[in-house]
């Protein structure tokens, strides 16, 4: 019969559910809930298989974790499922064959994010948690599995360790630059060796005064407690600094250093083409208004034919920036504002001279997209 344990963590600590769980040799998913956050642990005779945040399927919680750590794009990643979900052929099979990833490769982002998952979970003191004892199926090898002990050991001293130098750290949506010589400490983590040089390396090589924090973490493939770590003692030391305002929206409007021949000129042709067909507009106007014979009216309504050309030259511009990212991506953008984050608009263009939004609203082979009442 299958056996359920419920609680809150207020009253029954995370630490003591693993404990018991790692006690009395359960399996079966740990269920845990914290201010709208799900995670789940499959444990298999009191060790833990793996952890992860809550999904709908396995591929869901794989496919969003490689792309967050760079072996896929959203583009490949929705090919692929389709490709599984015609084929009948499980995703890691088609990331393997497509040379995406390595079959190592897929262990490691199930190790990290088994241990990025642990690491936040015990970082909780609020929330709910259930336990289902049921049989968990797995080909991992027992000596792979990780003792509820042994994470309780592990964990908890990172998590005392981080709360000292969390506080170093900026919000993972900050970008950051170098800001001094970084090479004496550089040589003297080489000299350290071992593998928290290799991530000290893989840390610093990803600052670029480009990518979020949170972007650097994913990338660098070395978990969020000890990427954190490096990154508050370069900051301490004053080798990385946070990017100016101005410089930060600069970066994250496009980074136009690595945009490729094709993006600029679909960017210049989203930008140029609209202006001339606005000047073709106006011009237009303007000679319908010469040859227009003057009439006294008594009630005369009247309607400011630039502005109507100007909101019509708005709706156009952007809806050719929203045809050019899905030329670049495969897919129409989810809002508009990503519009300006890519570079395909000038920043403040979504914002009209009515301050009202614009509506738009994407659909499988078109978009909606309407100018705001003015």
């Amino acid at each position: 019969m299958a056996v359920a344990l419920r609680g809150n963590l207020q009253d029954f600590g995370i630490a003591e559910v693993f404990q018991l769980i790692g006690h009395q040799r359960k399996t079966g998913l740990l269920t845990i809930s914290n201010e709208g956050k799900e995670v789940t642990l499959a444990f298999d005779g009191g060790a833990v298989v793996w952890a992860a945040p809550a999904a709908k399927s396995e591929n869901e919680t794989l496919g969003r974790r490689l792309i967050r750590s760079g072996y896929l794009t959203s583009r490949s990643l929705s090919t692929m499922n389709a490709e599984a979900k015609s084929s009948g052929r499980p995703l890691r099979s088609l990331v393997v064959a497509s040379g995406a990833a390595t079959e190592e490769d897929l262990e490691a982002v199930d190790s990290l994010l088994t241990r990025d998952t642990i690491f936040e979970v015990l970082r909780w003191t609020n929330g709910s948690f259930h336990f289902h004892s049921k049989p968990v199926v797995h080909d991992r090898p027992p000596e792979r599995l990780l003792g509820a002990e042994q994470i309780l050991m592990d964990g908890l001293r990172m998590v005392d360790e981080w709360q000292i130098f969390r506080d170093s750290v900026p919000p993972l949506d900050t970008i950051v630059e170098h800001a001094g010589d970084i090479d004496e400490r550089r040589q003297a983590m080489r000299r350290e060796g071992g593998q928290r040089a290799e991530q000290f390396e893989k840390i610093v090589q990803l600052i670029d005064g480009r990518m979020t924090l949170q972007r650097v973490i994913d990338l660098a493939r070395v978990g969020m407690y000890d990427a954190t770590r490096i990154i508050a003692e370069l900051m301490d030391a004053g080798l990385v600094v946070p990017l100016a305002d101005q410089k930060a929206r600069v970066a994250r409007r496009g980074a136009k250093r690595g945009l490729t021949m094709a993006q600029r000129l679909v960017r210049v042709t989203s930008v140029v083409a609209p202006t001339l067909l606005l000047c073709g507009m106006v011009y237009v106007v303007q000679l319908l208004s010469a040859a227009r014979p003057e009439r006294i009216e008594a009630f005369p309504i009247v309607r400011d034919r630039i502005v109507e050309a100007q909101t019509l030259f708005e709706k156009r511009r952007i809806r050719h920036a929203v045809e050019a990212h899905r030329y670049l991506t495969g897919e129409w953008p989810e809002a508009l504002d990503q519009l300006e984050q890519s570079g395909l608009l000038p920043e403040d263009e979504l914002a009209a001279r009515s301050r009202a939004a614009y509506y738009y609203a994407p659909s499988e082979n078109n978009v909606v997209l309407l100018a705001p009442e003015r």
